[in-house]
């Protein structure tokens, strides 16, 4: 008679088995998912990347002494308010071709309704300067030949194809 050694591999396997249910085997990590940015977010996002591209930016001011383009919540850097010079807006336009075509920067406004949010200037008293100015208003009437500013053709051109990507489908730019 043959002697049978299915009992001892019968227990081996069904211990193997418990272990490998009580000790699954690894899985791959499951990506965590980024929430979008709200557009209010994504403008604090946009803002801050002004800033840093506007660092050292500054024209001659009304008062003798030099303006920067800083922005914050209640203070967009409209050239109209650093002097309204043509140097303040030539300024202003080139800044605002360096901000569109830093990488993501339009895809991010376009797609957070940004070129058609009201931008917002409020008084050192508190008052609201009630103005219409948008993103896409402003790259639009900055690209126009006969725009003030000291800005050159080719600052003109980049906005001009700015304004036509805007209105042309971006998201938010139908103005």
């Amino acid at each position: 008679m043959r002697r049978v050694t299915l009992g001892l591999t019968a227990t081996a396997f069904a211990a193997a088995t418990l272990l490998a249910a009580a000790n699954p085997a690894p899985t791959a990590p499951t990506p965590a998912v980024v929430p979008k940015p709200t557009p209010a977010e994504e403008m604090t996002r946009a803002m801050a990347r002004w800033n840093k591209l506007s660092e050292g930016t500054t024209v001659p001011g009304p008062g003798g002494g030099a303006v920067g383009f800083t922005w914050d919540a209640d203070h967009f850097p409209h050239p109209t308010f650093k002097g309204g010079s043509a140097a303040a807006y030539g300024a202003f336009a080139r800044l605002l071709v360096k901000f569109l075509d830093e990488p993501g920067s339009f895809d991010a406004l376009a797609e957070n309704d940004l070129f058609a949010a009201r931008l917002r200037y409020v008084y050192a008293g508190g008052k609201d300067a009630n103005v219409d100015w948008t993103l896409g208003k402003l790259v639009a009437d900055l690209s126009e030949p006969k725009a003030h500013g000291d800005h050159d053709e080719a600052t003109r051109k980049a906005l001009k194809g700015y304004a036509e990507k805007i209105t042309g489908g971006a998201k938010a730019g139908k103005p």
